[in-house]
């Protein structure tokens, strides 16, 4: 299964639960083109100007429930807005775009430890969680507070859950 159809697949899942995200327009992508300097990957805009995922909420089993926590991380897929705030203004993400590394996903669940992919990881990388307050130094962040969620996307789309799941 590609990623486009993996996205698509979670997509149509969560309209059939009432949950709806929207696409980047083109204004969007050439804000994000603008303010990465050219590092938002090709592959990433057409699919997001193609599914409506921007504004969706996801979840991941990160571990077996137990009786204080039920096991499940939530996400927000980010737009244009979000993914420039997190990228450019924001540590860790700032600290770590000079080495390919863009935000995609904000936590929606309390921890503010924000979601990245790399963009010299091909075009259906892996999804990092990047801890917010291991560092403010690259080589650190990368070392020491970067978490991997999924070995690739169309993985982390294929098992991620709705709202209400």
């Amino acid at each position: 299964m590609t990623l486009k159809q993996a996205v698509e697949g979670f997509v149509a899942r969560a309209s059939a639960r009432g949950f709806h995200g929207r696409t980047l327009s083109v204004a969007e992508i050439q804000s994000l083109d603008i303010a990465l300097a050219g590092a938002y990957p090709t592959w990433l805009a057409e699919l997001l100007s193609a599914v409506p995922l921007c504004d969706l909420q996801l979840g991941w089993r990160e571990y077996g429930p137990d009786a204080s926590f039920y096991g499940v991380e939530w996400l927000n897929w980010c737009g244009a807005a979000g993914v420039i705030s997190e990228s450019v203004n924001c540590y860790p993400g700032c600290a770590i775009l000079s080495a390919g590394f863009i935000n995609v996903a904000s936590c929606s669940g309390g921890s503010g430890n924000p979601y990245f992919i790399s963009v010299n990881e091909g075009d259906d990388p892996p999804l990092y969680r990047v801890l917010h307050d291991v560092s403010d130094r690259t080589d650190i962040i990368l070392a020491e507070g970067r978490e991997t969620v999924a070995p690739h996307l169309s993985e982390f789309f294929r098992g991620a859950l709705v709202q209400g799941t």
